[in-house]
């Protein structure tokens, strides 16, 4: 599929709009009709045979209809037309999204736009405006229908409305609709890609982002309006600190291998090598240059120098560019014992986890990719359940988890090594998981300074503890790199059941909260996935009762939010003739956006009050 031509919105939509009624009904009982047939290429020109007739294109993304043609003789308002242009993907030429699986498959070097202007300029215009109530009018048809009764119909409207984005220079809402469609179009197909989650979090996107604008204020903050391409911003000078390097492997066919490193002002910033393929490319990108300012000098070898960039460039979410006059020298580092990062590793974990928490915008979004990246000093006390249990500050226990449980990635052989070696002292770089309080995916270990004070250890027994054997400030990217028992001073035989952790559930660190904190937004879902007959009158007093359920346990605002939404769902309107029809659809959007914000609000504020909880709070279930 990755390599099948795309078509652009517009266009898609024109086929759509152009179809007979028979034709969209016939290609909405099976819309993955095309997948079946037999595609082929060559010379760059793709022929697709159905049974009896042949759909040509002839060019890598269709913007007219003379390049998808038909054999047959209703070509093009023919359904073979039809079923091919909607398997094709939309081409994303203009508005790229915040957040993707595809976060790292572009070069440093692809810089397409380099700018001195600090922010784009927030000024609305009437057209803007036209295409924010475009989007507002056709993610309400979705939510009144639901993305699995989402037909070509009103496709067709919602990419109207992201074709009007883009012209008008509304790049983050086409992105946001660009992605609702995209898992409106999984969710009709039955495709395992589909995640219901970021389903409902690009509506809420789409949404609020169309809310901002139609406003009625004459200018709203840059960060609504968003970019068409990344904007890298020119630097002077650019000293880095390497972090880690870590394998990137998404579920949409991509990988290679991210750097991170540590700017002298304590930003995180990334150089990475992401394209497509699958395990077998991680390795051969860790190994090879990196793809920045000429650069002689491999990921490896990267995350543990230190780089000087003249006429460098940075992006506003923290990747690192660089001009063709720009030029990079390399040296070497005291690795994680240089100030910058040391300064870091001393910063205690709350004030980690605060910065982290207050970097989230009002979908929960963080524009910075490092921002979750946390340094850790602790012991290990061995294993619980199939985690690594680090003490660190004193009495604090939290698990430290691995990003990918694979036989190709010596994530899970390093992991249970370390969990042989209890007592063992250790630097950690993690990454924070905002849904699991207490929980971290570890990325990189490497001996504690030399004069860092001990946990739980008295000089006595100093000389019984397991020790990390490598040079001081060096690092061990544990998705990379195997770590071999000859590193470690001594180890048990066996995995070491870390036998003083509580087994008290990290996850819900607040458990007043447990019994009501997916109410709401189970009913978001609902309403995502199957429109208004999810708040039906059949299902309306299960619904009732949990609007009852959130005010008796003290949330009213969700309570009554839950309410309107169940109102405007279940509400109809009727005609001089007696006809009865749904209420106009923007009313149920409208609510369903309003218990989205209560929903998100609550949801952000029960995740940093847990988190808080679990590494603050000084349990006596430890001792």
């Amino acid at each position: 599929m990755t390599d099948r031509p795309t078509i652009s919105a517009n266009q898609l939509a024109d086929i759509n709009e152009s179809a007979a009624s028979r034709l969209l009904r016939k290609f909405d009982k099976n819309p993955a009709i095309a997948d079946s047939w037999n595609w082929t290429v060559k010379d760059g020109q793709w022929n697709i045979a159905t049974d009896s007739e042949t759909v040509q294109i002839t060019n890598a993304v269709v913007r007219s209809l003379q390049e998808i043609t038909c054999s047959c003789l209703l070509s093009p308002k023919c359904f073979h037309v039809l079923a091919v242009s909607n398997c094709l993907a939309i081409a994303d030429q203009e508005a790229q999204p915040a957040s993707s699986d595809e976060n790292h498959q572009h070069s440093p070097d692809q810089t397409t736009e380099v700018t001195n202007e600090d922010s784009v300029d927030g000024t609305l215009t009437a057209d803007h405006i036209q295409a924010a109530n475009m989007m507002q009018l056709a993610v309400a048809e979705i939510l009144s229908s639901g993305l699995r009764a989402t037909g070509g119909s009103i496709q067709s409207k919602l990419l109207r409305a992201i074709h009007e984005c883009r012209a008008t220079g509304l790049h983050r809402l086409a992105a946001a609709g660009l992605r609702l469609i995209n898992f409106a179009r999984l969710a009709r197909t039955g495709s395992e890609e589909f995640l219901s989650t970021q389903a409902v979090q690009s509506a809420h996107e789409a949404l609020l982002v169309a809310h901002q604008i139609t406003g009625g204020l004459s200018s709203i903050s840059p960060k609504w309006i968003g970019t068409a391409r990344r904007r890298y911003h020119p630097v002077v000078s650019l000293k880095l600190f390497g972090l880690c390097c870590e394998p990137v492997l998404t579920a949409s066919g991509y990988a290679g291998v991210i750097t991170w490193m540590l700017s002298e002002q304590g930003d995180v910033v990334s150089v990475s090598d992401v394209q497509p393929g699958t395990t077998s490319r991680i390795p051969q990108a860790w190994k090879s240059n990196v793809t920045l300012a000429g650069l002689a000098l491999s990921h490896a070898d990267l995350s543990q120098q230190k780089l000087l960039i003249s006429k460098a460039t940075i992006s506003d979410d923290g990747r690192v560019g660089g001009s063709d006059s720009a030029k990079a020298v390399p040296s070497q580092s005291d690795g994680w014992n240089c100030q910058p990062i040391a300064d870091r590793f001393a910063e205690p974990l709350t004030t980690q986890i605060q910065r982290y928490f207050d970097q989230q915008d009002a979908v929960g979004a963080i524009a910075r990719e490092g921002a979750g990246l946390m340094f850790l000093t602790g012991t290990v006390c061995g294993y619980h359940d199939c985690d690594l249990i680090l003490q660190i500050e004193e009495e604090i226990q939290v698990r430290l988890t691995i990003t990918a449980d694979t036989k190709d990635l010596p994530y899970r052989d390093n992991l249970t090594l370390l969990c042989r070696t209890p007592g063992l002292q250790i630097q950690c770089l993690c990454r924070l998981l905002p849904l699991q309080p207490g929980h971290f995916q570890l990325l990189s270990i490497s001996p504690p300074k030399a004069n860092e004070p001990s946990i739980n250890h008295t000089a006595e027994d100093s000389n019984d503890i397991p020790t990390l054997q490598t040079k001081s400030g060096v690092h061990i990217d544990l998705g990379l790199e195997t770590l071999r028992r000859s590193q470690l001073s001594s180890a048990q035989k066996e995995p070491v059941l870390a036998v003083e952790f509580s087994s008290k559930d990290l996850l819900n660190p607040n458990a007043k909260n447990t019994q009501t904190e997916g109410i709401l937004s189970a009913w978001l879902q609902a309403i995502v996935l199957g429109g208004r007959h999810a708040l039906s009158r059949s299902t309306i007093k299960r619904c009732v009762q949990d609007a009852q359920h959130l005010k008796s346990n003290f949330q009213p605002t969700a309570s009554q939010a839950l309410k309107t939404l169940a109102q405007q769902a279940i509400n109809t309107e009727t005609t001089f003739d007696g006809l009865r029809f749904p209420a106009d659809s923007t009313h149920l959007a409208k609510a369903w956006l309003a218990a989205a914000v209560v929903q998100n609000t609550a949801h952000q504020h029960q995740q940093h009050a847990a988190w808080q909880t679990s590494v603050e709070s000084e349990s006596s279930d430890l001792k």
